[in-house]
């Protein structure tokens, strides 16, 4: 990434996910599947994304405001189910009521 600004990097890796994610297919209700295979590509700090009990996030730009780190989650990412490693973390209501915003589809296998 170079000599980038933060913001820079920020917009580049927003317009890399929604390119991403443009081609796949949608459900009745238009909502993106998400196949393994998809979900193992986007397993870095420049996309990541994982997949919590069945729905898929997409958690780029929160990974350096997570508390825990960005470690976890990138270690977390790509597999086809994070929801184990989620579930053993105490989670507020904030931190739940917030992952709508990352929401970008369901897990299809």
């Amino acid at each position: 990434m170079g000599n980038e600004t933060s913001g820079e990097a920020t917009a580049e890796k927003i317009v890399a996910n929604t390119e991403a994610l443009e081609n796949l297919p949608v459900d009745e209700k238009g909502i993106k599947l998400i196949t393994a295979s998809h979900l193992a590509s986007h397993n870095t700090e420049d996309s990541c994304w994982v997949c919590i009990h069945g729905r898929v996030y997409d958690v780029t730009n929160f990974l350096s405001e997570h508390p825990g780190g960005e470690d976890i989650i990138i270690d977390a990412s790509g597999a086809q189910d994070a929801s184990e490693e989620f579930d053993n973390v105490k989670h507020s209501q904030t931190a739940l009521d917030s992952m709508n915003k990352y929401f970008i589809g369901k897990y299809s296998k």
